[in-house]
């Protein structure tokens, strides 16, 4: 089995696990991904080639519209890919408490995978997480959270503090400034691109009338 034959399963198990639930195959990112109102909820993988077993990751992206189109404003990125940045990422071990990825040698490895784990993972723990957070009060919350402790699964940088003010801002919590203050701190030693970024992200925070 090759990469490309796992990737097949791969998506061939997810289809089965997450049409049902409405989420759509998205090719040119190899994602499943549910829109509700301004919120997409994402799950994509990785695989990991270490001839011959093969290592999986999931995770997990959840998408606020609003806090997306003000963040690309200041994205040097393709804007062909502004409609799928995610506002946060999360990796399975933020809620297993431990290490989470899957070693696969056989195609039989990958209905295990799913059969044991994944298929009931997603509907005990994925999904109540996805509609806890659709709201943008408790995103706000969980990705300020992150901000001082990582907690996601993935490491915290320029964009994770950026969506943090977005968020305050966007909730209207009286923490704007202060958060501000603290994270442009945080940041110092930083790559000046990024700075500038941040502190633009500021500016144009500060002059919206909410």
């Amino acid at each position: 089995m090759n990469k490309k034959e796992l990737n097949n399963l791969i998506r061939t198990e997810l289809t089965v696990c997450l049409e049902q639930e409405g989420y759509k195959f998205i090719k040119s990112q190899e994602q499943f991904t549910l829109k509700n109102a301004k919120f997409e909820n994402t799950i994509t993988y990785n695989i990991l080639d270490y001839n011959p077993e093969f290592v999986v990751e999931f995770f997990i992206e959840i998408r606020n519209e609003d806090v997306e189109n003000i963040a690309n404003i200041f994205s040097t990125s393709n804007p062909n890919s502004f409609k799928y940045s995610p506002t946060i990422i999360v990796c399975l071990p933020y809620f297993t408490g431990k290490p989470t990825e899957f070693k696969v040698f056989k195609e039989s490895d990958i209905k295990n995978m799913f059969n044991s784990f994944f298929t009931p993972f997603y509907l005990e723990k994925i999904k109540p997480f996805f509609v806890e957070y659709s709201q943008i009060e408790k995103l706000s919350e969980l990705v300020n959270n992150s901000v001082n402790n990582e907690i996601l699964g993935v490491p915290v940088n320029i964009k994770t503090y950026q969506r943090s003010i977005i968020l305050l801002k966007l909730t209207k919590n009286s923490d704007f400034e202060k958060s501000y203050k603290i994270l442009n701190e945080k940041i110092n030693n930083f790559p000046e691109n990024d700075k500038i970024m941040f502190e633009n992200t500021y500016n144009y925070l500060k002059s919206l009338q909410i």
